[in-house]
Order: structure tokens, then C-alpha cells, then sequence
């Protein structure tokens, strides 16, 4: 279906469509704001080298000013992986600058002798940073804050990280449209990160009980971990941010 990306213990980012695809093919019904139920089980799997580990996802959230959405993971009785959780910037990358994605372009399952064997097609894309389109790029395939990189993204790299050369997360994979003539680049689509800052999330306590609030009100609140969250501001049930001093030195490496 996709790739997701975990950003702490439980919580994981993918594509808001991912989710809108799984909607759609199995019979997802709202119940209420950011809550749906259907009759089959949603599961993750982490990868690390040749083991893997399976967790239940039992919620999603979103916002409709973006196409990223948060995952909220069940551990159950698996233990996680040791793994190191990203780095985030909120600005977005210069043009010019290359930037590095990663996603999973084919998934497959079938059962061997009762066991469930999973196939997977793990893929690098390295591209250039071309267009910004803050306020969005078009009112239909991506009207919110993102970028377009000549990276090639395939089928089911959705919701997979975008990392700048310095290594800090800075968009999910959204969109690509491949090159129409022979010689031509691809044409990809990153949604920034600012705008899910705003959705409500449910956290699991110890107790098995559960808090709402705000990414942005659960998430590290320094530079070092999350590079521009001293520019973000809240307007209502909106995040916004301050970009003035970016994009007045727009331009990345001749």
C-alpha cells in the first residue's frame, strides 16, 4: 500500500492518500473526526536488516491542509527494534539542493505452510530540489505546502521519507509523474511537514488509556531536534510558519 516513517516510540508518518487508498479498497467508515472502522486489521512492518517485526495500526490522523498523516502503532507483545528516530527540519530544502528518499515500490504477502512470507522492493532516489509551492501547487493534485524534485518515486513509495543532505527528514513522498518523452525528468511531489503539526493525536499511556493533543504539543521544541519550530506559529487549528528569511535566500549551490 505504502511506506511510513517512524518519528517515536508509536507514532509513525505516511501519506494522507496512503490511507484514503486503504479507505476506499477495504471498506473504511468514518465514526467521527479523525476516527474510522472497518472489518479487517491494518498492520505496519519495521524492517532492519533481515528481521521484522509486526505492529497493529490502530488509529490514523490528519489534516486537510496536507497529505501527510500520522500512524499510531500497537506494540502488543513485539518489542521494537533498536533504531534512532529522525531529525526533522520544517523548512523547505533550497533549490538546487539534492535531496534522498526512500521507500518500499513493491510490497507482496502469501502464505507458506501457515507462515506469512513478505517480499519487498526496497528503493533509494536521489534528485534536485526545483520548485517550492508553499500555498500549494494546484487546487486538485496537491493543494498544500510542498516542493518538486526530478527524484523518481514509484508505486507504493508513498508516505516515505525525504531526507536533505544533512540527513534531517524534511517531507514525505506524495506524488511523481514520469518523464512523457525519452531524455525528459521525472516530475515528483514532497509534501512539507509544518502543516501535520496541527493534528490532533491520540497517545497511548502505560494504562492502555489514551491523550489528545497537538503534534506540535508532543514533539521536541528545540532547533536541534526539529529545525524551524521557532518560526512555527498556531492560528486556530492551523500551524503556520514564518519562511521570510528562507526564501530571501532561496537559491541553493551554483
Amino acid at each position: 500500500m505504502g511506506t511510513a516513517t517512524l518519528i517515536g516510540r508509536g507514532l509513525a508518518l505516511t501519506a494522507g492518500h496512503v490511507m484514503a487508498a486503504c479507505k476506499q479498497a477495504y471498506g473504511l467508515r468514518t465514526t467521527g473526526e479523525g476516527e474510522v472502522e472497518g472489518d479487517f486489521r491494518l498492520y505496519g512492518c519495521q524492517h532492519v536488516g533481515g528481521e521484522v517485526r509486526q505492529f497493529l495500526i490502530d488509529m490514523f490522523f490528519a489534516q486537510e491542509q496536507t497529505d501527510v498523516a500520522v500512524l499510531r502503532l500497537r506494540l502488543g507483545e513485539a518489542e521494537w527494534l533498536p533504531t534512532g528516530f529522525p531529525r526533522w527540519t520544517l523548512l523547505p530544502p533550497k533549490i538546487g539542493e539534492r535531496v534522498f528518499a526512500f521507500g518500499y515500490a513493491g510490497i507482496a504477502t502469501q502464505d507458506v505452510d501457515g507462515n506469512t512470507l513478505i517480499t519487498r522492493d526496497a528503493r533509494t532516489s536521489v534528485g534536485e530540489v526545483k520548485e517550492h509551492h508553499l500555498g500549494g501547487r494546484d487546487r486538485l493534485l496537491a493543494p498544500f505546502p510542498c516542493f518538486r524534485t526530478n527524484n523518481r518515486f514509484d508505486d507504493a513509495m508513498s508516505g516515505g521519507p525525504v531526507f536533505t543532505e544533512g540527513g534531517r527528514l524534511c517531507g514525505v513522498i506524495c506524488a511523481n509523474l514520469p518523464p512523457a518523452q525519452e531524455g525528459e525528468e521525472h516530475s515528483s511531489l514532497v509534501s512539507l511537514l509544518w502543516p501535520i503539526l496541527g493534528a490532533n493525536v491520540e497517545l497511548l499511556r502505560a494504562d492502555t488509556t489514551s491523550d489528545s493533543s497537538r503534534l506540535i504539543d508532543v514533539m521536541p521544541r528545540d532547533n536541534a531536534s526539529i529545525e524551524g519550530i521557532d518560526r512555527v506559529f498556531v492560528a486556530g487549528k492551523l500551524i503556520g510558519i514564518d519562511l521570510t528569511e528562507r526564501l530571501s535566500s532561496a537559491e541553493g549551490p551554483s
